[in-house]
């Protein structure tokens, strides 16, 4: 699998409108960097972003800035300049960005990106016009997929790619040791501690990492 360029993909769950058609990947880590078992360790932390386009014409998430660190509470304001703004008072187990630029400076992809294994990335993205807020809650949902791809992290996916395993993890619950079936097929939890529902080939991701489906 390392020679035919398999890589472990990661997207993390997260609601708000404006949802664009998909969802940033938000690990990628080639299998050849792979030898035994293999950790990815996330953090609840997050900064906000935003890229000064509707859509990337790639379909890749680059960052064009991003926020201090901010917790789920907090209000993010962006700024004429393009620079944030943190203050409390946000809604509660979420984050509030409102995008202050002027009326016609167009509609922005803005979003949230986490900590995992040591950088921050975008796992959400969605479309918010100038003088509008945006309410982004993110949930404990996690999706992970084996493909063969040169697939990066900030890639926008609408579907699923291959067999994958969907899960939780929260403070609770919060490992999860899985080993991969044989190639493209998903994969088995080693502990049973935590719930892992199969994930299929073409379905919606949208719908998978929303918290009520």
């Amino acid at each position: 699998m390392q020679q035919r360029g398999y890589k472990l993909l990661g997207f993390k769950g997260a609601e708000s409108d404006g949802q664009v058609a998909g969802i940033p990947v938000w690990f990628s880590v080639p299998y050849i960097r792979m030898t035994g078992e293999v950790k990815n360790v996330y953090q609840p932390l997050y900064k906000v972003y935003y890229v000064d386009s509707s859509m990337p014409s790639d379909k890749a998430i680059r960052m064009t800035a991003s926020s201090e660190v901010v917790e789920l509470g907090s209000k993010v304001t962006l700024q004429e300049d393009g620079s944030f703004s943190v203050e409390s008072g946000g809604p509660e187990n979420a984050i509030l960005l409102v995008n202050n630029r002027a009326t016609d400076s167009g509609t922005i992809t803005a979003g949230l990106a986490s900590l995992v294994n040591g950088n921050y990335a975008p796992f959400c993205a969605f479309k918010v016009a100038p003088q509008k807020p945006l309410r982004m809650e993110p949930n404990d949902k996690i999706c992970l997929f084996a493909v063969p791809t040169v697939i990066r992290a900030g890639s926008v996916a609408a579907q699923a790619v291959s067999e994958g395993a969907l899960f939780k993890l929260d403070a609770p619950n919060n490992c999860l040791r899985l080993e991969m079936k044989q190639e493209g097929e998903g994969f088995n939890p080693v502990s049973w501690g935590l719930p892992v529902a199969q994930v299929h080939s073409g379905d919606q991701l949208t719908q998978l990492m929303d918290s009520q489906h």
